[in-house]
């Protein structure tokens, strides 16, 4: 979070003291890449929401790829990933390979095209999904994933839920939004050094 480093350490140890059954499993994460552990890049709390939301019957759709990708294919039915960095594309699907996961779509797109509103990275989501990760790339501090966002409200289904990585940063521009909840996961995650917050919006 945008603190001081004093600031962070203490936000992190009260997250530390407050759900202790994060510590062993955060501390394992940091010698496992989240690509290696099919984990997601966000705060456990999400994460553990996710376990138990998912079900085989539904669709997952997600801005950017990652560890996130293997852990929807493990639980859902079918999952559509958007990527606009091909290395990074062609790392995702040997993981997926190697795990002999084939419910996955990989969809490279350019991001660069203006406005980003209209770019085919935003516009590849077009049609229905009961979950929609918004995380992926920030290259327009912060427009990009509240562009991704304002587009997933748009094809969430009733009963499904936007995650939106990174959420604090958001608090003041996200607005108006037709979510009839939302759930904020505030604590550390596979990999972070720090504090995070993943914001789960209940449609």
């Amino acid at each position: 979070m945008n603190e001081s480093v004093p600031d962070k350490v203490l936000r992190l140890g009260h997250s530390l003291a407050t759900r202790p059954t994060d510590v062993s499993r955060w501390l394992t994460s940091w010698y496992v890449l989240p690509i290696r552990s099919g984990l997601p890049w966000l705060a456990w709390g999400a994460i553990d929401f996710l376990d138990r939301f998912l079900t085989r019957s539904h669709s997952v759709f997600e801005y950017g790829t990652g560890g996130s990708t293997l852990f929807f294919a493990k639980r859902a039915k079918r999952v559509i990933s958007v990527e606009d960095d091909p290395r990074w594309q062609r790392i995702v699907r040997d993981r997926l390979a190697e795990e002999s996961l084939e419910n996955v779509t990989l969809c490279p797109a350019d991001s660069s095209v203006e406005p980003y509103a209209q770019s085919p990275y935003v516009l590849s989501l077009d049609q229905p999904h009961d979950v929609i990760l918004v995380d992926g790339h920030e290259h327009r501090q912060g427009v990009d994933r509240l562009t991704c966002f304002r587009q997933a409200e748009q094809f969430v289904r009733v009963g499904g839920v936007i995650v939106l990585d990174g959420a604090w940063r958001f608090d003041l521009q996200i607005g108006d939004t037709r979510a009839r909840d939302v759930t904020r996961h505030e604590g550390i995650g596979p990999g972070r050094k720090w504090v995070t917050r993943t914001d789960v919006f209940h449609f």
